[in-house]
């Protein structure tokens, strides 16, 4: 009967240790179901956020993309028309001058001295031939100093 009674204990206390490791083992089956459940809520979330950015950085992509597009549509309206400009002003380099924006830039920041080399060389033409037509083109003055002689002072242009 010891026997029995200690067989019939170590049932007892073997039903209750499975009874707690059944318990034990719904509770960490629940838990585990919980995060996994919170694990493929943030996966969604987290693909939807990605989703979002992606569309974000397309959208700021192509917008930049336009910008730059029309950047380079305006830069080769500029050099087209800087063209005739700067052909005029380093006739040296005709037909290069505008091969690329560097040379554009460098060539029109170097505009204003040779403008004004330019400018003062049409103007000393424009003068000379101001005075061709006022004054005669042979002048003969008299000069004090050279004792009463007549001396020949052209204006040559």
């Amino acid at each position: 009967m010891k026997e029995k009674n200690s067989a019939e204990a170590k049932l007892a206390h073997a039903v209750v240790l499975n009874v707690k490791l059944h318990e034990q083992a719904n509770y960490y089956k629940d838990k585990l179901e919980t995060l996994l459940k919170k694990h493929e809520d943030l996966k969604r979330k987290s693909t939807k956020e990605l989703s979002a950015m992606k569309t974000k950085h397309n959208e700021e992509f192509l917008k930049m993309k336009t910008e730059l597009d029309e950047a380079r549509r305006v830069n080769a309206e500029f050099c087209q028309a800087v063209e005739p400009i700067l052909d005029n002003l380093h006739v040296a380099t005709v037909g290069t001058n505008t091969s690329s924006f560097e040379t554009v830039v460098e060539l029109l920041q170097s505009a204003p001295s040779r403008l004004k080399k330019i400018i003062l060389k049409s103007a000393s033409v424009a003068c000379g031939q101001t005075l061709a037509v006022i004054i005669p083109e042979e002048i003969w003055v008299q000069n004090s100093q050279t004792q009463g002689k007549i001396e020949d002072n052209r204006v040559t242009l």
